[in-house]
């Protein structure tokens, strides 16, 4: 989806 989801995949804390 939105680019933020790329960094999710490094950073699954973003993810939630």
């Amino acid at each position: 989806n939105f680019p933020l989801d790329l960094a999710s995949v490094e950073v699954p804390s973003m993810n939630g």
